[in-house]
């Protein structure tokens, strides 16, 4: 057998990601992070970008009544490496690093 890998044209491997999960400190919110998160991976991950979130909650009771709520915000920021092919995700539950395939 041999001792190499071969090199595969079209590799089975679409992405690699290590995910770190925690709990922002109470009545921390996400939006604190962002100058120091900026300023931590900026020269590695020039582009970043929030990921917005959208949450809306429909409620029926047995009595014929409805209540609803609508929740919205940034729910990440993204910073990505110029070729994109890799990027740090900044969570409200983690931080993620992300590969792509090559």
């Amino acid at each position: 057998m041999s001792d190499s890998f071969p090199t595969l044209t079209h590799p089975p491997i679409v992405e690699a990601v290590v995910d770190f999960d925690c709990d922002l400190p109470p009545g921390l919110e996400l939006k604190a992070l962002e100058k120091s998160a900026r300023e931590k991976f900026e020269d590695h991950y020039p582009s970043m970008q929030p990921r917005l979130m959208q949450e809306m909650r429909l409620q029926a009771g047995a009595d014929g009544t409805f209540n609803s709520s609508m929740k919205h915000g940034i729910d990440a920021f993204l910073f990505r490496q110029s070729d994109h092919k890799q990027l740090v995700q900044v969570r409200r539950t983690g931080f993620s690093f992300n590969r792509l395939a090559p």
